[in-house]
């Protein structure tokens, strides 16, 4: 899987972000809440991703913006 764009917004608790990638999205809505992934329905499903972690989602992003 490979990020493709990052866009964040403001939210009245924090920042939040999407990253679209060639799959799917990652997104953290930026309230407090996990970073988790949403696939291409119906090419992909959830339990296609079930191995990916937070942190593993995270570090596409980084990995993205060569942080």
């Amino acid at each position: 899987m490979k990020v493709n764009s990052v866009r964040y917004f403001d939210t009245y608790r924090c920042l939040g972000y999407v990253a679209n990638t060639n799959e799917g999205s990652i997104w953290n809505d930026g309230n407090g809440g996990p970073t988790y992934f949403e696939p291409l329905y119906p090419k992909y499903n959830k339990k296609d991703f079930i191995d990916f972690s937070e942190s593993d989602l995270e570090n596409m992003i980084n990995i993205y913006e060569k942080v």
